[in-house]
């Protein structure tokens, strides 16, 4: 995989791969051969997608099973994965936003018969949502939503309460800096439902939100992360 690239050009019969700058196929922002070299994560806890020698339940959900059923991480945090999230969050680098939804949706639309009824990106707070411009989860949203004809709901949970960073935070810090962060608005009509997010590390982000719909009345919450980083 060649240097990396931040934005797609047209070019004669095709666009410019997002990745190393070559020629990619006409509507795709991504070449075959990077495409190939991106890190999959093929092996994975099926509850909360750490990465496993094998898909089995690690060792923490069968001890604290977290409040979702399922979390489906695309890859892992590393490489052009990770780069085109950095891209997206802190480079306002939209274009990643698209092929970062498009190569979960690749993945993804093989699971039409489980499909959940809707899509919660993670929210932002209102201060962060100003600072950035755009929420990521929604951005990388847009394309899995308009190719698996799933729809995105973004109106029913807020982000009450501003949090710190969670990088440099241990496990316990992280769960408590987002206690209490959410707020669902109104009692959600789907009994089925995937959130959506960039990165998930612990999961204590996650596992607070679909605490509180599944408070609300949810029964069965899924995740959907474009790439898992492993805990230690």
């Amino acid at each position: 995989m060649h240097a990396f690239s931040s934005h797609p050009l047209r070019t004669i019969g095709g666009f410019e791969c997002l990745l190393c700058g070559g020629m990619a196929a006409p509507g795709k922002t991504i070449c075959l051969p990077c495409k190939s070299e991106l890190p999959h994560l093929n092996h994975a806890c099926p509850t909360c997608a750490q990465p496993m020698p094998a898909s089995h339940a690690c060792p923490r959900c069968l001890r604290h099973p977290p409040p979702f059923q399922h979390c489906r991480a695309i890859f892992h945090y590393r490489g052009a994965i990770r780069h085109q999230i950095h891209r997206l969050k802190y480079h306002n680098d939209l274009a990643a936003a698209g092929l970062l939804g498009n190569l979960m949706a690749d993945t993804l639309g093989g699971r039409r018969p489980e499909m959940p009824e809707c899509l919660i990106p993670v929210p932002l707070h209102p201060t962060r949502l100003r600072q950035r411009g755009y929420n990521q989860a929604v951005e990388m949203g847009r394309p899995i939503s308009r190719r698996l004809d799933l729809p995105m709901d973004l109106s029913r949970v807020h982000r009450i309460r501003p949090t710190e960073s969670q990088q440099k935070l241990s496990a316990a810090a992280r769960r408590k800096n987002v206690r209490g962060a959410f707020q669902v608005l109104a009692k959600p009509p789907y009994g089925h439902i995937a959130l959506l997010d960039d990165v998930m590390t612990t999961g204590a982000t996650t596992a607070e939100l679909a605490h509180c719909l599944s408070k609300a009345g949810v029964r069965r919450i899924e995740l959907w992360v474009c790439a898992r980083a492993a805990n230690p």
